[in-house]
């Protein structure tokens, strides 16, 4: 439903059935009213309520179209935009919840009771809150200090919302699981947004920036040693977590290093978190019941009119889109065969005493060329330079992208073969990874964009590759032009006027019948538009509907009828002027000054033809000018993106190269060392033993019984320095921004 159109449709048909069911109800007795019956989907266990009063079945009505606006809002975010209407709609679920609190309140049914209705308002005040701020901050330049304002409302609400919903008995747990994910988010997402301010004050040079710029780093520190509790359904909260922790990863790299650069704050050992006000509180949107349900619903009609209705208003569209649809493609094919048969140019360019002139339509059309394009020609050429200029500009960062890419992936494979399965303990290899996949299929389909465009630009010269010079010529200098290759009306011959007039006359007719065409489409489409309209009324006023909507159907068919009748006139108004062009143009051919007039004729044919092409090319143009502002910001944008990503990875792995190499020194020279000492210990033995031959001193003070001296007092491998085993973690599996997903 992310149309308005189906939620309309599904609301109305909701108050139809709301109208109906009252209607019925005032005039049955409770013995003819059957039990109605509801599930409640608040609850966690499925609770079935019965009941023959029609307060269950309105009550449970108006809490379904709770649910049909809310799938609505929903469905908006999931496409990632209209996040103003996703704020209308949760305002109007807001008023739903709290009409039925304040009017409809039921405690022997769990959706109905007071304190669920309330919860679920609050909630969707939440939701649309939440919405706003997803609003502000997909805007194109937000205010850092607006959105931390508006993320505290958020975070404020979720927060109160988790202890409402937590006393809640017998709620679904799916709620508080919702609850508590974005309580968390919102307070994570807050020192992000503290974040942008303190880089915002760094860049400006505030120098109250030393006051909270501790604070911050403390609070980037804190959440990033947190994880946000996903619900079990957590698939679609998995990347905006990701986004979030790569946000606070950034901002807690940017501002520890201008702290230890430029300001050298102290970091504070107590995080203080803002205080949980909500500064722009929202108010549900009253929930109006159309006035027309009050109403008497005596004249509501019946089911199979409504069905024999629908039919027969389905039947006249598909038979009126028919006509229009096969009159106008026969209207272009005729128009198409005139302007080949140069009935038209022919016409024009025959001598009068005044000499030949410009069509109307033609100089209207040139006039129109060069008021926008002076120099038609020259602009075409430019333009198409300077899209195979941007072409060529993306072609270059798409090259840049790859050669990172390669760069970063010949590091990676470099690493593997220098240090073997270690490198990739706990983390995956670089072309595994999703960021780069990503990026390289985005420039796969760059690629693919850029040679449509190319094999667009390559058709645009071989339409561009006539002479079209004539195009840059005035109005002015066309006519001056015609005139000098015109022939006195003299040498025209009485049959030869006989033939021109009846060709001219045959033209205007043409030109009249496709009005006539055009006339009986409007009126055909009129009908429709007006007959549906006050269909209803008349079909209930009936006596014998069926035979009135047959009569219409009738209608509608004759005057389809005389549409197609219009269409076939053009036709043979177009055969006759076909058969007339060929008689004229063999006399003209026999006359002392055929070529200028067939040279008139064609120059005014080629004119006409040139204009056309030209105003085709510029819409081409148009297009392509877009798609290649549009390409040139895309790449900019891949190439810096491809750029972090490589960056951050060949920063990682230059860090862990170092961390294993040092490790290997390590290994070596504890290696190195076991050997003197097995060496050192058997000399000493053997001069003891020597000793003990020649009677010398007993030297067992020195070393105890059965203790050979150990050279290194470690098992294994000291344990390497903090610092080092969180870089290696980062990479190996202790987190940071190799475990990542982009």
């Amino acid at each position: 439903m992310e149309g308005g159109g189906d939620v309309d449709a599904v609301v109305a048909k909701v108050w139809e059935y709301y109208q109906r069911l009252r209607h019925y109800v005032g005039h049955v007795t409770d013995d003819g009213i059957p039990d109605f019956q509801w599930t409640d989907f608040l609850a966690q266990k499925a609770q079935a309520a019965k009941s023959n009063h029609a307060a269950l079945e309105e009550s449970s009505l108006i809490l379904n179209l709770a649910a049909v606006h809310s799938t609505h809002a929903s469905n908006y975010l999931i496409t990632g935009n209209a996040f103003l209407s996703v704020v209308k709609e949760y305002l109007l679920v807001a008023g739903i919840f709290k009409y039925l609190e304040e009017h409809h309140p039921d405690e022997a049914v769990f959706d109905l009771k007071k304190a669920n209705l309330s919860a679920m308002q609050q909630l969707m005040l939440a939701q649309a809150s939440h919405s706003y701020y997803l609003h502000l901050v997909s805007s194109a330049s937000p205010n850092p200090k607006t959105c931390m304002k508006l993320c505290v409302d958020c975070l404020t609400q979720y927060t109160n919302l988790a202890a409402v919903f937590r006393v809640l008995e017998g709620i679904n747990p799916t709620f508080r699981e919702f609850i508590e994910y974005y309580r968390v988010y919102f307070e994570m997402k807050y020192w992000v947004h503290r974040s942008e301010v303190a880089r915002q004050s760094i860049k400006e040079h505030d120098p109250y920036v030393e006051d909270t710029l501790g604070m911050v780093i403390l609070g980037l520190d804190t959440n990033l040693k947190r994880r946000l509790p996903l619900p079990k359904d957590s698939k679609k909260y998995i990347e905006p977590s990701n986004e979030l922790l790569t946000e606070l990863q950034s901002f807690h790299e940017y501002l520890t290093t201008e702290n230890r650069k430029v300001y050298s704050v102290r970091i504070p050992k107590e995080l203080k978190m803002p205080d949980l006000v909500v500064s722009q509180q929202l108010k549900p949107k009253e929930l109006v019941i159309p006035a027309d349900l009050e109403d008497n619903l005596a004249q509501l009609p019946p089911a199979h009119l409504c069905h024999d209705y629908r039919d027969f208003k389905t039947m006249i569209e598909a038979k009126v889109a028919m006509a229009q649809e096969k009159a106008e493609v026969t209207m272009m094919e005729h128009r198409t065969e005139l302007t080949n048969l140069q009935a038209v140019s022919l016409l024009s360019a025959m001598p009068s005493e005044g000499g030949p002139v410009l069509p109307e339509s033609l100089s209207t059309k040139l006039k129109t060329i060069l008021s926008d394009h002076p120099q038609p020609v020259v602009w075409l050429k430019e333009t198409l330079a300077a899209m195979r200029a941007s072409a060529e500009v993306c072609s270059s960062d798409i090259s840049s992208v790859e050669n990172m890419y390669n760069t970063a992936k010949a590091g990676d494979e470099k690493g593997f073969e220098e240090f073997g399965e270690r490198w990739y303990t706990g983390s995956a290899k670089f072309v595994d990874m999703p960021e780069g996949a990503m990026l390289m299929k985005a420039v796969t389909d760059y690629k693919g964009r850029l040679e449509s465009a190319e094999a667009s630009n390559r058709e645009m010269d071989e339409r561009l590759s006539v002479d079209m010079s004539v195009l840059a010529r005035s109005i002015a200098e066309h006519e001056e032009w015609l005139a000098s290759g015109g022939e006195p009306v003299s040498e025209k011959s009485e049959d030869l006027n006989v033939m021109l007039d009846e060709l001219a006359k045959l033209v205007n007719e043409f030109e009249i019948v496709c009005s006539d065409v055009e006339g009986s489409i409007s009126e055909l489409r009129a009908y429709k538009e007006q007959d549906l309209e006050n269909l209803m009324p008349e079909l209930l006023a009936s006596s014998n509907y069926k035979l009135l909507i047959q009569n219409k159907t009738s209608i509608v068919e004759g005057k389809a009828k005389k549409v197609e009748e219009k269409t076939e006139a053009v036709d043979r108004v177009l055969k006759q002027i076909s058969e007339k062009v060929p008689p004229i143009k063999e006399r003209l051919s026999k006359m002392a000054s055929c070529d200028k007039r067939e040279k008139v004729a064609a120059y005014i044919a080629n004119l006409d033809k040139l204009s056309t092409v030209f105003m085709s090319a510029k819409v081409d143009m148009k297009q392509g000018k877009d798609f290649y502002v549009g390409m040139v910001e895309a790449c900019a944008v891949l190439t810096e993106r491809m750029k972090s990503f490589t960056s951050a990875v060949e920063a990682q792995a230059a860090e862990l190269r170092q961390i294993l190499s040092l490790r290997n020194r390590t290994q070596n020279l504890i290696d190195n060392d076991a050997a003197l000492a097995a060496k050192m210990a058997q000399e000493e033995q053997e001069q003891f033993n020597k000793a003990q031959q020649n009677q010398a001193p007993n030297h067992a003070s020195i070393y105890p019984p059965q203790f050979t001296p150990n050279p290194y007092a470690y098992s294994s491998a000291p344990p390497l320095p903090a610092a080092h085993c969180n870089n290696y973690g980062a990479r190996g599996g202790g987190g940071g921004f190799w475990r990542r997903q982009y």
